[in-house]
């Protein structure tokens, strides 16, 4: 096993997706990979955790909250072309096989353990500056995402009960009936049944019904 740390290693082998596999879905967001996409195993404290994955993939937000005048926020769509980190329960052996020699030269690695450094890099690059995430065990839904952007990464932690996403330009927050958005130009808070909105200098409070969120 390589190390990054004293908690968290990665796996010798190097698998492929064999099917577009969806690795969370939930009324706000949206994370896939496509057929061929690389993986590599993750472990805390030698437990399974997750994987690296590189190739293709898209992930997509509904970061909006609506309000009576109009819609605050936007949706949010990426390609994933770079190696990502997924932290997880789920075990997605089923969609994936073996990745030859042969196939991880036609995308670009001589061989598994050109993938496994470069997955090395990606992982203690994360944990040594932008790793905020308790890596104590969590909820079997609960799966968290490291996205590589510049020099920083943005982070995505979604279940089936909430979704955080914090990113360079401002955070979101969904979780039941209650929602939050920052951004440079606005900041909204949705909850106990009201919306306190400030944009552009300007402030909207309103009083929501029951089913509204």
């Amino acid at each position: 096993m390589h190390r990054v740390n004293c908690e968290v290693g990665l796996g010798n082998d190097v698998y492929k997706v064999t099917q577009e596999t969806t690795l969370i879905r939930n009324p706000k967001c949206l994370v896939t990979v496509q057929e061929g996409t690389l993986a590599a195993p993750l472990y805390i404290r030698d437990k399974p955790a997750g994987y690296v994955f590189h190739g293709v993939g898209r992930f997509s937000l509904d970061a909006i909250i609506e309000t009576r005048r109009g819609a605050l926020g936007k949706p949010i769509a990426k390609e994933l072309g770079d190696p990502f980190i997924m932290l997880a329960r789920e075990d997605f052996s089923s969609s994936m096989s073996p990745a030859t020699t042969e196939y991880l030269a036609r995308v670009g690695y001589e061989n598994a353990e050109g993938f496994i450094e470069r997955a090395f890099k990606v992982c203690k690059r994360f944990l040594d500056h932008d790793c905020h995430v308790n890596l104590k065990p969590w909820s079997d839904s609960k799966k968290i995402f490291a996205f590589p952007q510049n020099d920083k990464f943005e982070i995505l932690a979604s279940s089936d009960e909430s979704t955080t996403y914090v990113a360079k330009d401002g955070v979101y927050v969904f979780k039941g009936n209650e929602q939050v958005l920052t951004g440079s130009k606005e900041i909204v808070v949705a909850k106990y049944g009201r919306l306190v909105a400030i944009k552009d200098g300007q402030i909207l409070i309103e009083k929501r019904g029951k089913d509204e969120t």
